[in-house]
């Protein structure tokens, strides 16, 4: 009797540790499960805001790629890139504004001019909360290699994390203030005179020679070598700002190159003249005239390089008439509307030569003052059509 008393209060004692122990089990169970409970509803919620925001960037894209496509920006980088891909925007947000940037990859063998750093080009498109759109060609140099599409690296990112050269371009090819989005002011030397550096789109060659293609801006940072003036394309000399020339472009069949040493050729060329016309509302009015009836020296390298072929006389004849018609835009572009001395022009002209006929001729040089005893050709220019002096 007194066994079984004993063996039911062991019993029960026992029991009531089980019932302990599951008890606590239970609770255990149960916390982890409104752990995993609260974890699944954290995850659901975070997917939902990534969703939302992703959606909201896409529609972002969406509305840039829409209105790029019917408001015909004008940046000259457009014209030597490859279409553009949307699906490589980047999107970032600032209190009053988005951003949206897009990589621009250049044509083939093309590059931006700009020391010996990498050069990375982005179009950035800035719409404020009126839904008005900012567009501008970004050009960032650094010395470090990154991936121009890492969503990651967004404008405002760029500059902290790296040491870069950071140039913001707008349609009328002025760097601006990244933040104000003003053009930024040019810097003087101490004689007055306005001075500045322009970076320009360059094509190059297996054999390390180039060809300029198109200014892309004047002025900033990090940029290449050279100032003002553009590289001509097909027409007469043009100015920005209601400006024009009236005097037709260059002709190549001005420059008759004659050899003179062993790597040494010359072409002398009289009568280089042009005129510069202001066109506004009240009717044309001449600015200027200019004129060197005496003969100008082009002086090249009979051994010039390009894709691997030397440069027939010729062909350095067209390049010499690009340089030439680039040095009267030059004087366009800063004088074109302003009533100074022919003194001031003639210099600027001088300046513009002397310093842009290397950029076109590696090894070139101009020279107002002939010394060559060779016979000089007139200039002549042309009329509706560029000639070919290559062939």
């Amino acid at each position: 009797m007194s066994s079984n008393i004993l063996l039911f209060f062991y019993f029960y004692k026992n029991l009531f540790t089980l019932l302990a122990i599951s008890n606590q089990y239970i609770k255990i169970i149960m916390r982890k499960n409104l752990f995993v409970l609260f974890a699944f509803f954290c995850v659901l919620s975070s997917c939902n805001v990534e969703d939302s925001v992703i959606k909201e960037q896409n529609s972002s894209v969406a509305e840039t790629s829409i209105w790029f496509n019917e408001s015909g920006v004008n940046l000259p980088v457009l014209q030597y890139s490859k279409p553009i891909n949307w699906q490589d925007a980047i999107v970032s947000e600032r209190e009053t504004e988005t951003i949206i940037e897009v990589p621009i990859l250049l044509n083939d063998k093309l590059k931006v001019q700009n020391d010996n750093k990498q050069t990375y080009n982005r179009l950035v498109f800035i719409k404020d909360k009126e839904g008005k759109f900012q567009v501008y060609h970004l050009v960032l140099s650094t010395s470090k290699e990154f991936d121009n599409k890492d969503k990651n690296l967004t404008f405002d990112r760029l500059i902290t994390l790296f040491d870069v050269n950071l140039n913001l371009v707008n349609e009328k090819q002025e760097v601006v203030d990244p933040v104000t989005k003003l053009p930024k002011k040019r810097f003087s030397s101490p004689t007055g005179k306005e001075e500045e550096t322009c970076t320009y789109l360059i094509e190059m060659y297996d054999d390390g020679s180039y060809d300029l293609i198109e200014k892309l801006f004047c002025g900033g940072t990090g940029g290449g070598s050279g100032t003002g003036g553009t590289p001509p394309k097909t027409g007469g000399a043009g100015g920005s700002g209601g400006t024009t020339s009236e005097t037709a472009p260059p002709s190549c069949q001005s420059f008759n190159f004659i050899k003179t040493a062993s790597l040494w050729q010359v072409a002398l060329v009289k009568n280089i003249s042009f005129t510069i016309v202001l066109l506004d509302a009240k009717g044309a009015h001449v600015m200027h005239r200019i004129s060197y009836p005496a003969p100008i020296s082009f002086g090249a390298p009979t051994n010039l390089q390009k894709g691997g072929t030397t440069m027939t006389a010729g062909m350095v004849a067209e390049l010499s008439t690009r340089a030439l018609q680039t040095s009267i835009q030059d004087v366009v572009d800063r004088y074109g509307t302003q009533n100074v001395s022919e003194m001031v022009v003639d210099i600027y002209f001088r300046e513009r030569l002397v310093y842009n006929y290397p950029l076109f001729v590696p090894g070139g040089r101009a020279n107002f003052t002939a010394s060559e005893n060779l016979p000089a050709t007139d200039y002549k220019t042309t009329f509706l059509f560029p000639d070919d002096c290559a062939n």
